[in-house]
């Protein structure tokens, strides 16, 4: 008996000897990797963003009508306006969905410009940082951002009036306006 399961193993390996033979190894392929000078890769780089565009292109603006209200902030300069202007870096021209607005006073509080309920609170919310975003009536929303602090009684869901403080800025407070999904200057909002 130990001789035939000896045959049967010598018998299959030779099969498996056999299939493997068959079977035809192939040179591997080796690319090349081409390196390109710092002045070519920059060349590259502005004709990838020249062929971006504008970012100013199809972007929806829609003009506020309403009562004025207060200002997000009591004593403020807007370091950055709303709308599009042209960036020096990229050589073209981009879109500026907010108003950058700077505090003259550390630890400044942020108002809710009107009426409305909290629909987003969020800290560190990515590259909006810390945001507050109430929906008012007329489907018009605020947005502000990178707040250094969001106040501890905001919750998602809840009624703030207007001059609600939604939270506490340092240095610069990033304030939008959007109605209907169409961007409005939120300078028209406030005298």
């Amino acid at each position: 008996m130990k001789t035939k399961t000896k045959t049967k193993t010598k018998t299959k390996t030779k099969k498996y000897t056999a299939k493997k033979s068959r079977f035809k190894k192939t040179p591997k392929k080796t690319k090349q990797i081409k390196f390109l000078s710092k002045k070519d890769l920059q060349d590259d780089i502005n004709i990838e963003v020249k062929k971006i565009g504008s970012s100013a292109k199809g972007i929806r603006i829609a003009k506020y009508i309403g009562k004025k209200t207060i200002a997000p902030l009591k004593h403020y300069t807007i370091v950055k306006k709303f709308g599009t202007y042209y960036d020096p870096v990229y050589k073209m021209r981009l879109f500026n969905e907010s108003v950058s607005m700077k505090t003259k006073r550390a630890n400044a509080k942020v108002f809710s410009v009107l009426r409305g309920k909290i629909v987003y609170a969020k800290k560190n919310a990515g590259l909006l940082d810390n945001v507050v975003i109430v929906k008012h009536k007329g489907n018009l929303h605020t947005i502000y951002s990178h707040l250094d602090k969001i106040s501890p009684t905001l919750k998602v869901g809840k009624w703030i009036p207007k001059g609600y403080v939604v939270g506490r800025v340092n240095n610069i407070l990033q304030f939008q306006a959007t109605k209907n999904s169409k961007y409005i200057d939120p300078t028209k909002l406030f005298k």
